[in-house]
């Protein structure tokens, strides 16, 4: 577990870049609900569970997830393969983690896959066939209550980090909030039948239409070590085409986005928000003046 501490901490500080941070991995020992807040309760001495120790990495592990989201980072993890439906391993269980449970090709919550109160979205994580060691591939199978398996939350978890990674590269400025909120309110509903609880599963081209359709963020010019964001908002957000740069294009007397009825003249409603802070880059400074706009008919 240090190794995950080391790990998650090397990139708060020395990666500024990195947007997604995928944890396939579980601890063995489970938790219902919030770990941190809940942690005292659920691990005591009498039951084997060390309190300073097992409480003590769960509060470095969200202290170190918080500074990764203020700054941007999603941060994604299994909830584990215990087949509980009412609690999750560390560090899926930790506040401002995204928890990832499985489900098989059927939309059917996977027996093998944790669950609970914490769990945020589920994602294909049976019989998936992913890169192998050395090379070729690997069909993950374990043996789990004396039934053999093949796959995991492991294999959940990436689905969830590459669209992340996907919702990042098509809004660059979006938050590690507005990200997960996306693809947990775009996703289908699935019951979980052993604890009667609904969560989204993962519908990754529903999430990129959602993240693509509403607020627009764009490089404002700069440089490298002190550019800051140009935020921008048009309606109808329909008009905006992702290229390079976003263009926005009206034709006059169209009824989706023309809001006169002037013969050779187009009017559309954009908003502007000069100098957003840039959690990507680190030395933005929001006091800079704007040299320049330009709007192009």
């Amino acid at each position: 577990v240090s190794d995950w501490l080391a790990a998650l901490d090397w990139i708060a500080v020395r990666r500024p870049d990195v947007r997604v941070v995928n944890m396939s991995l579980a601890s063995l020992r489970v938790f219902a609900g919030d770990c941190v807040a809940r942690c005292d309760t659920q691990c005591r001495p009498e039951d084997g569970c060390d309190p300073e120790a097992v409480c003590g990495i769960n509060a470095m592990l969200a202290d170190v997830v918080g500074r990764l989201r203020q700054r941007g980072t999603v941060v994604v993890a299994a909830a584990g393969n215990n087949s509980d439906p009412t609690a999750m391993g560390t560090p899926a269980c930790v506040p401002g983690v995204l928890a990832v449970g499985a489900l098989d090709a059927n939309d059917s919550v996977a027996f093998f896959s944790n669950a609970g109160s914490e769990l945020d979205i589920l994602a294909p994580g049976v019989d998936i066939i992913s890169s192998g060691l050395n090379g070729g591939l690997s069909l993950f199978c374990s043996t789990i209550d004396g039934q053999r398996v093949c796959g995991g939350t492991s294999m959940a978890a990436p689905h969830v980090a590459g669209t992340a990674a996907l919702l990042a590269a098509a809004s660059p400025g979006a938050s590690a909030a507005r990200i997960e909120e996306t693809m947990i309110r775009t996703g289908v509903p699935v019951r979980d039948t052993r604890n009667r609880r609904l969560y989204p599963r993962l519908d990754a081209r529903a999430a990129f239409g959602e993240i693509t359709r509403t607020l627009e963020i764009d490089a404002g010019g700069g440089s490298g070590s002190s550019d800051c964001l140009l935020a921008w908002n048009f309606f109808p957000p329909d008009i905006v085409r992702r290229r390079r740069h976003p263009i926005a294009t009206c034709t006059d007397g169209d009824t989706l986005c023309d809001g006169d009825s002037v013969a050779g003249q187009c009017t559309f409603l954009l908003s502007l928000c000069f100098n957003v802070r840039d959690p990507l880059l680190p030395f933005c400074s929001t006091a800079e003046p704007i040299q320049a706009l330009d709007l192009k008919t």
